[in-house]
């Protein structure tokens, strides 16, 4: 799985370009690697639409607009996400607005499921 990554801590600096494609080939490889959707005993998991979006952002970031716009349509085509009917319910969370999010419990600080283990120090 991480047998790609240098080995060596005397590389040279990379180049803006390298760098970026090194994010673009990352978050395609999860892309095409990634479920549309999760189980509902793995919601709030990385989805193929959250590596799209990702990709379609840091695309911007480098001024690829081409491969900006390709990610952003992947999005697009799977079909799984959209604008909610009233502007407020986009607040409230677990929406089809929503392409990452993560869920938190503000009566205890922790998160939820997958969250809980990578961000929150309450287990």
């Amino acid at each position: 799985m991480y047998d790609d990554l240098p080995v060596s801590t005397n590389k040279a600096r990379s180049s803006a370009e390298e760098t970026w494609q090194f994010i673009a080939d990352d978050l395609d490889f999860a892309a095409n690697n990634l479920p549309k959707e999760w189980d509902a005993a793995n919601k709030g998991r990385i989805t193929k639409g959250a590596a799209y979006a990702l990709k379609s952002r840091a695309m911007l970031y480098a001024k690829r607009w081409q491969d900006a716009y390709d990610a952003a349509n992947n999005v697009i085509a799977l079909k799984l996400y959209g604008l909610t009917d009233k502007y407020e319910d986009a607040w409230k969370g677990n929406n089809k607005e929503a392409i990452l999010e993560f869920d938190y419990d503000a009566a205890t600080g922790c998160g939820r499921g997958e969250t809980e283990s990578a961000f929150s120090p309450c287990r």
